[in-house]
This record gives structure tokens, C-alpha cells and sequence, in this order.
């Protein structure tokens, strides 16, 4: 029979390192403490903003962290972990139901693929994503696709929006600089909107009447002033 003998190594600690021991034992449950508080009081959401990544892409995609509603902090994600997030496939602090949130806030715009094999035994095996929303994102902030030809956006200006832009961005979605991360429902909304056909063409003239009853698209009230005037001239 075997016999195991577990030594009593307190007992052999000197004056000296006991006192060591116990106070690392009280810094690291003064960390502790400190850190749960930590966690309490921050939110987690999943945001982007118009800024370049180190990958080439004119989006950047992130956990962002909010504290008193503001942003204290970010970890980059890329665009594929955001929408895994974001689609309830992979657990996060932003999201941790689960939830498929491009359906919880109407983004048509985006769906997620799944393993038709499995999910006709109800499981749901990510396979992949499309999203033409966050496709359309760069077109916020650039008129001219940095390094596509022949691909254009909607901002006023060659490398940011205008200032009525920015008014109508910080209107709708808090946010008015392209450093400034759109998150949380504000992100999801803003996904939502832009599937609006209407919607680049309030953006574009930074009218604010977007959203409200009886608005006429910029587009639509310049047709209307043309026929007018076309049918004064024809008198």
C-alpha cells in the first residue's frame, strides 16, 4: 500500500517570508476587488468607426468599452469575429445571450450562413456572413473609393463628411468624426437606416428631417422645384 506525505511547508517559512506572503496575499485580493469593481461599472458593446486598420480595410471594428456613457477603451476585432459577435455565434461580453442582434434591431441588410446539413436538425453551424451594410460603410466618410477606381461614396468631401454631415451623424447617432465609434444600437440603427433607399440621399445634404413624418428626400423636393419652374417657363 502506498502511503503519500504532505509536508507542512508553513511551518518551515521564516518570520520574513511569512510577512512577504502576506502581503502579496492582501495585493492581489486588493487587485481582485478592485478589478470586479471595474468590470461592474463598464459596459461592453461591439462598435466600428471610419478609421483604417493595419489590414487595409477603411473600417475598424471593435469591442468597445463605455463607462458614465463614454468611451474609455476598444479591442479590435475583425469585421468576421464582429459579425460572429454580433450574430450570437461566439460568446462576448458585448453580447453574452447569444442573441442574433442584426435580427433583434431589423438589419435586413445582414444574415448569417449556415450549414444547411445541420440546420436542418436544428443546429446552427456558422459557415459565413453577407452584409452590404458594412459593405457601404467606407462610403460615410469618402466620395471616392481611396484605391478602387470607379467606386464612389457619399460624403461631401474627398477624405471626410462636411459639417452637415457631421450634424446629421451626431443628430441620429452620436457620433461626428470618423475617429468616433459607432456602437451599441446607435451601430445597429445606423446599419438599419442605410438600407433606406432614401437614406444617402438625406445624409448627402445633411438634412435633418430624416426619420420624421412626411419628410421628402433633398433629391426628391429638387424634382419638384425643376417641374416647376419648367412649367412657369412654359407659360
Amino acid at each position: 500500500m502506498t502511503r503519500y506525505t504532505f509536508m507542512n511547508t508553513t511551518r518551515k517559512l521564516n518570520p520574513m517570508n511569512k510577512r512577504i506572503l502576506l502581503a502579496l496575499s492582501l495585493m492581489c485580493a486588493v487587485f481582485l476587488g478592485n478589478a470586479q469593481g471595474g468590470d461592474q461599472s463598464i459596459e461592453y458593446h461591439l462598435g466600428f468607426n471610419l478609421m483604417p486598420n493595419f489590414s487595409g480595410d477603411l473600417v475598424s471594428f471593435g469591442l468597445i468599452q463605455v463607462k458614465d456613457g463614454k468611451v474609455v477603451g476598444s479591442t479590435p476585432l475583425s469585421r468576421e469575429k464582429f459579425v460572429q459577435y454580433a450574430g450570437g455565434i461566439k460568446m462576448n461580453p458585448a453580447n453574452p445571450e447569444l442573441e442574433n442582434l442584426f435580427i433583434k434591431y431589423e438589419v435586413d441588410s445582414c444574415w448569417i450562413n449556415y450549414d444547411a446539413d445541420y440546420y436542418e436538425y436544428g443546429k446552427k453551424v456558422y459557415v459565413s456572413h453577407d452584409c452590404y451594410g458594412l459593405d457601404n460603410l467606407w462610403k460615410i466618410r469618402y466620395k471616392k473609393h481611396p484605391y478602387e477606381h470607379g467606386a464612389f461614396g457619399w460624403s461631401n468631401g474627398d477624405y471626410s463628411f462636411d459639417g452637415k454631415q457631421a450634424a446629421f451623424l451626431k443628430k441620429f447617432y452620436n457620433v461626428q468624426s470618423q475617429a468616433e465609434y459607432f456602437y451599441g444600437e446607435n451601430a445597429f440603427k445606423l446599419l438599419k437606416d442605410m438600407a433606406d433607399e432614401e437614406w444617402f440621399d438625406f445624409y448627402q445634404a445633411g438634412d435633418l428631417t430624416w426619420g420624421t413624418e412626411g419628410a421628402t428626400a433633398p433629391s426628391d423636393k429638387e424634382d419638384s422645384e425643376e417641374s416647376e419652374d419648367s412649367e412657369d417657363n412654359e407659360e
